[in-house]
């Protein structure tokens, strides 16, 4: 199992997507993207834009080898020229198409599978006019908050503009080199929620507290991966501290720690129902 290997997509509030080798974990997901991932039994997400009124951008790969592309949602006309400005960019067919929405309808940045054409919808969605011009080739593009950015090139390098809304997402790239960052994702709607995948195999999540149980309690499956959740508890603190543990005990011992230390009433009942109700994974 590769870290490359990941997709991780944030929606509305309580929504977010996660697929990985074994499968894929969708929580509250449009019920028109869940049965669409269902019906055309897609093995591997490369790009799925997802806002918070249920309107998506799907690109994936079904257990056959075939190239997928599907957009749904209320608003599929606001997204309608996704397409057309594919073509007009050069893009032979709308496969091509990778893509991801902000914090507001409208708000895109699409990029060819190559990297070697994007597109930005408005100005309001942060990314400055240099990222449009600049000669490299985009791998990944993630828009966030508050006209937050992050664009990771094809060469390695990543530009970013989160320090605001994302301090803690910001202060981690700070300390990445070339290469070191595989992928970003960044809630748009909530402040400082964001997924990152590092090359040599950590992964740090902040997010709500099922959120984190939810990729704790898969990923800590993987031996290759280091996941490193917030601290939702002084608890889950003393978990990111301690590599040397095994990831299956850390996974159990983070679980136990939640139901412990986050406190009692609805919180507790709801971190409960992590440990004993499965989400809903293909």
């Amino acid at each position: 199992m590769s870290v490359y290997q990941l997709f991780f997509v944030f929606g509305k509030t309580g929504t977010y997507l996660l697929d990985h080798p074994q499968g894929c974990v969708r929580r509250n997901c449009p019920q028109e993207l869940v049965a669409k991932l269902d019906s055309l039994r897609i093995q591997q997400i490369e790009s799925l834009a997802l806002d918070a009124n249920g309107n998506f951008f799907l690109r994936g790969t079904d257990n056959a080898g075939r190239i997928w592309c599907y957009r749904g949602g209320e608003a599929v006309g606001t997204y309608a020229t996704l397409e057309d400005i594919a073509y007009k960019n050069g893009a032979l067919t709308p496969h091509e198409i990778r893509a991801t929405y902000g914090s507001a309808i409208g708000h895109v940045a699409a990029w060819s599978g190559n990297g070697s054409w994007r597109w930005f919808s408005h100005d309001n969605i942060g990314i400055p006019d240099w990222v449009m011009k600049d000669p490299r080739h985009i791998k990944q593009v993630a828009l966030g908050l508050d006209r937050s950015w992050f664009v990771l090139w094809t060469d390695g390098h990543c530009d970013y503009a989160c320090g605001n809304s994302y301090p803690e997402l910001y202060h981690s790239l700070q300390n990445q080199r070339r290469g070191d960052v595989v992928f970003v994702a960044m809630k748009p709607h909530r402040e400082n929620e964001y997924f990152i995948a590092l090359a040599d195999g950590r992964v740090h999540i902040r997010a709500s507290a099922i959120c984190e149980a939810d990729v704790v309690h898969i990923l800590s499956t993987y031996d290759q991966l280091e996941v490193i959740s917030s601290e939702v508890s002084n608890f889950s603190h003393r978990v990111v501290s301690q590599p040397s543990i095994p990831q299956r005990a850390r996974k159990r011992e983070f679980l136990n720690g939640l139901v412990q230390n986050v406190g009692g009433g609805i919180v507790s009942a709801i971190v409960t129902t992590v440990l004993t109700a499965s989400c809903c994974v293909m």
